[in-house]
């Protein structure tokens, strides 16, 4: 009975640590697939920080977005990201 429940608890943990180990693979397969991202998104998958990309559309720079009217949220397509990165990519 006892070796069954230090399995029982092993299975538990384990299956804890996986949740949390996994989180992150998921939440970037979930941006993946998403049809525009927000700032923070950009961020989160593309690793551009969402302060430089207000700062570049400030400037009329950066990478092309979308937004509907000044009082909506700014989105971005994956491929005016990737269209950008590939852009301004420098050998070094």
């Amino acid at each position: 009975m006892n070796q069954l429940c230090d399995e029982g608890i092993l299975r538990e943990t384990l299956a804890a640590v996986l949740k949390e180990e996994m989180q992150p693979v998921v939440r970037l397969a979930l941006l993946k697939e998403k049809v525009f991202l927000s700032d923070k998104e950009v961020e989160e998958l593309y690793k551009i920080p969402a302060a430089s990309l207000r700062t570049w559309r400030c400037r009329g720079s950066g990478p092309r977005y979308h937004q509907q009217n000044k009082n909506t949220r700014v989105l971005y397509a994956h491929k005016d990201i990737q269209d950008f990165l590939a852009a301004t990519h420098t050998l070094g």
